[in-house]
């Protein structure tokens, strides 16, 4: 089972995927973010929106809430995903989960989707959070043909990969 994910920040969606990953005893995830963060964040925030008031406490590192005994699962890689995703979907070659939850723009979304959905194997599923900042989601659904499921209002929503659809 590899596992793809962007936006870590402190770490908690993290832990819940690499403790699944251990408790089935197989598996492995790796996950992209920015060094800085919330510096990174607060620029990208757009002016009608209130700035957050902390998204990593003072000191502490992306991630920081994974625990030790996890870590042997998790490779973090630090910088954007844009610089970044590609090499890595090559040199894993196939992917079984991809997890966007970075920056939420239309532009990285559809970039980030469109990246893994090369490399994710059939029956692999694509999924996103905050899908309602934007319609990147909702267009690329209709971009491969598949039928999104929406976690009630939370923003989060997936897709299954079924059949070869060439983006």
């Amino acid at each position: 089972m590899t596992i793809v994910e962007t936006g870590v920040a402190a770490g908690l969606s993290t832990s819940y995927m690499l403790h699944a990953l251990e408790k089935n005893g197989w598996g492995e995830l790796h996950s992209i973010d920015i060094p800085n963060y919330e510096a990174e964040l607060i620029k990208k925030i757009p002016s009608y929106l209130p700035e957050p008031l902390s998204i990593l406490p003072p000191k502490k590192n992306v991630g920081f809430l994974v625990p030790e005994n996890l870590k042997h699962r998790w490779h973090l890689h630090l910088g954007l995903s844009k610089d970044l995703l590609p090499n890595l979907c090559k040199s894993l070659g196939e992917i079984d989960i991809f997890l966007h939850d970075s920056e939420h723009t239309y532009e990285n979304m559809w970039f980030e989707y469109t990246t893994a959905w090369r490399h994710l194997r059939n029956g692999g599923y694509l999924l996103s959070d905050d899908t309602w900042w934007n319609t990147a989601f909702k267009d690329f659904c209709h971009k491969v043909k598949a039928k999104p499921v929406y976690i009630y209002s939370t923003g989060l929503a997936g897709i299954r990969k079924a059949d070869e659809v060439t983006i």
